[in-house]
């Protein structure tokens, strides 16, 4: 049975969370398990033993954390059957990734941190920690997501790097076999191109040629995919302005594929995927680099 695992805070993005959870387990016929993770127990200085108290304390209060997220959405949850879990680490973002491993969960989903944009996503300290290490994609909620959220993922908007190799998009397109997908390569055009003898002409060589390899990656992950796809290069003098020449829609997911640098099977952020998750309108998953 595919599982979803939710991250649950006491922020507003928790809510948001557990909205794009309830999504992509209705598209994906998955259980989400609502989870909080908690510090460690502290031990008395000395005599080894745990304080009970104040283990009993953060327990209870990562039920009613739980409990709360639950609760922002009760009928949906009850609906697909929701389980919950408590998890134990000093960092929560590694404290989900091994709770995810320890269940065989397919995808973490987390919201927002807090004081970021609405319709942005907020990078804080557990998307940090997950984007740099994560055994398993890692889906991040735009601020305010809650309020717009679909039923269901609908369309999956898959970037597509420069260097594209085969097999790269296998793990984050397995997890979403039924559902549509449109496969895009940013270009960010060229602007500081300014001596005397080149100037407005080489920009406009660099970006054909930049346009010919984008087409180029884009019809390599045609091909290795096998599936009925649209492709997009996007233009801009950044990626905000690339991804804005999409026409968005609240049903999609913008997939990411993880650096070639990082380890196998672990996520890492490349350049390219930080900017488009700052950029992003719509929940965006990271994939972990395939082995």
């Amino acid at each position: 049975m595919t599982e979803i695992l939710v991250g649950a805070t006491t922020d507003e993005g928790s809510r948001d969370a557990a909205a794009l959870g309830i999504a992509l387990a209705r598209t994906l016929d998955a259980v989400p398990v609502v989870a909080h993770v908690r510090p460690e127990p502290w031990r008395a200085p000395g005599s080894g033993r745990v304080d009970a108290e104040w283990d009993s304390y953060l327990e209870q209060s990562s039920r009613e954390t739980v409990a709360a997220a639950i609760a922002t959405d009760a009928g949906d949850f009850e609906d697909l059957g929701a389980r919950t879990d408590i998890g134990m680490h000093r960092q929560s973002g590694t404290g989900l990734d091994e709770l995810a491993q320890r269940r065989g969960s397919s995808v973490i989903v987390i919201g927002s941190a807090p004081g970021g944009t609405t319709g942005r996503i907020q990078g804080g300290s557990t998307s940090e920690q997950l984007l740099h290490g994560s055994h398993v994609p890692v889906a991040i909620a735009p601020m305010g997501y809650a309020d717009t959220a679909p039923d269901r993922i609908e369309r999956l908007v898959v970037a597509i790097d420069m260097d594209y190799r085969p097999g790269r998009l296998t793990a984050a397109l397995d997890l979403l076999p039924a559902v549509e997908v449109v496969l895009v390569c940013v270009v960010r055009r060229a602007t500081s191109i300014y001596t005397t003898q080149l100037g407005v002409d080489a920009e406009l060589e660099v970006l054909h040629v930049l346009r010919a390899q984008a087409a180029d990656a884009l019809a390599a992950a045609q091909a290795d995919i096998r599936r009925t796809t649209e492709t997009h290069v996007l233009v801009g003098d950044s990626v905000d302005a690339a991804l804005a020449e999409m026409i968005w829609h609240r049903e999609d997911l913008l997939v990411c594929g993880s650096s070639t640098l990082g380890p196998v099977r672990r996520v890492l952020l490349g350049d390219m995927t930080f900017r488009l998750l700052r950029a992003a309108t719509v929940p965006v998953l990271v994939a972990p680099r395939p082995g």
